[in-house]
């Protein structure tokens, strides 16, 4: 799935968006908004963000996931070449360490991703901050042309912000993405270095 993020300047403008995607079939699933005005969103009843949007939690968790796995996969080979492990139970032993260390090693990146903001929202953070809101919507690839025509016509309020990927890389850390900046003039498109 692909994400559009915008942003708005109000409580009231983000209620009317999420009233429309919803007309639009985009459920609260698929709508996602971060904003320091959570008691506003709420008493509106917009969908906020759910934590692993906020936070890297996912993203560090499957990298200690990856670490901690090949790391187990290091011990578990060493444990059946070199000790009687391998006599006795041989290769079969290997998936023990591997999962084991790999839940740990998600374990502890999910913890460490807790206080760092979701390196996908790293961008928006001077805009959140400032006390705007951010929209993250999430949309298939055939509703992507019915979304943004229906957010250009009946919201030019919501600035367009950027696009993304749904998907959560644990190998992604910083990256070059065509990101619309509405400061600049209409329809241009920029490459942002990510971080």
């Amino acid at each position: 799935m692909k994400r559009l993020y915008y942003q708005t300047k109000n409580v009231e403008s983000t209620e009317r968006v999420a009233d429309d995607l919803h007309r639009e079939g985009v459920t609260d699933w698929h709508f996602h908004v971060i904003s320091k005005n959570e008691a506003g969103l709420q008493k509106h009843r917009v969908h906020l963000a759910a934590p692993w949007h906020r936070f890297d939690i996912l993203h560090t968790g499957e990298r200690g996931a990856v670490i901690g796995a090949s790391l187990g996969l290091l011990v578990g080979l060493f444990a059946v070449l070199s000790t009687p492990i391998g006599e006795i139970f041989g290769f079969w032993f290997l998936p023990l360490p591997t999962g084991l260390c790999g839940f740990f090693g998600a374990w502890v990146g999910g913890l460490v991703g807790l206080s760092h903001e979701s390196y996908k929202i790293s961008r928006f953070h001077d805009v959140i901050e400032a006390g705007d809101y951010l929209l993250m919507v999430d949309i298939r690839k055939n509703q992507e042309g019915k979304v943004r025509s229906m957010m250009q016509r009946e919201h030019p309020e919501a600035d367009f912000r950027g696009e993304d990927s749904t998907w959560v890389s644990p190998f992604e850390s910083g990256r070059t993405r065509s990101v619309y900046d509405s400061s600049d003039e209409p329809g241009k498109i920029h490459q942002v270095k990510l971080t």
